[in-house]
């Protein structure tokens, strides 16, 4: 195998992690809910709820030059699909309300410093993200620490492309002039995994919950601490 000369990390599930799960879901669809309630558009977080499963999975709708961000435009399309046709002028305070819910339930994970610091220097380090609000995830790195250490922050609203397309990898492997056999990605999802390998990036997943029995061949790691004795 080739040495690890790169280390490109997901952000979250993570770098940044949720302890509770449902309890973010409830506080997203109730954040959103009670936004549109008080611009006078009425659903119930029930109605809302089915929805929410597929928001961030379904493609990106169409681009168009209406001046709304990835998320503006899927909450706007979510609500038309429930009969509810939001105003433009309405979406980014809906939008606000929705990133800063699921803000509130990711903390960072108290080894992610540690084991950035560790790599620093020592491997070419960047982050690629898919998550359709830009600046959240910009003042997320600058609020953590975690900005510093990476030469290279890719995020699928910025560019247009989100994993598994392996086009969202080029920049940094661009960046960091590395081959990417050279390179691993840590994430937790099948679309991080699928991703790198597309790209011809090797995957490392991070399953703290043991869900995955390893049968696909993905090195797999339970905490961040474990991936320098993986990458040796």
């Amino acid at each position: 195998m080739a040495p690890v000369r790169g280390v490109f990390f997901d952000l979250y599930r993570t770098l940044l992690v949720a302890d509770d799960v449902q309890a973010l879901r409830r506080d997203w669809l109730a954040a959103v809910q009670g936004t549109l309630a008080r611009r006078g558009y009425e659903i119930d977080v029930e109605r809302l709820g089915e929805g929410f499963p597929d928001l961030f999975t379904r493609p990106e709708p169409p681009p168009a030059d209406d001046g709304l961000t990835v998320l503006e435009r899927r909450l706007a399309r979510l609500c038309r699909e429930l009969g509810l046709k939001v105003a433009s002028r309405d979406l980014p305070a809906l939008s606000a309300a929705a990133v800063a819910a699921w803000g509130r339930h990711f903390r960072l994970d108290a080894e992610a410093l540690p084991l950035l610091q560790a790599l620093y220097g020592r491997a070419e380090l960047a982050l690629i993200s898919n998550f359709d609000q830009p600046a959240h995830v910009r003042q997320t790195l600058a609020e953590t620490g975690l900005g510093r250490y990476f030469a290279t922050v890719t995020i699928s609203g910025e560019l247009g492309v989100r994993k598994p397309d392996p086009a969202i990898f080029r920049p940094a492997l661009a960046a960091s002039r590395l081959p990417p056999a050279e390179v691993v990605y840590v994430g937790d999802s099948a679309e991080d995994v699928a991703g790198a390998r597309a790209a011809g990036i090797r995957p490392v997943r991070i399953d703290r919950g043991g869900r995955h029995d390893g049968g696909d061949g993905v090195p797999t790691i339970r905490r961040l601490a474990e991936l320098p004795a993986l990458l040796g």
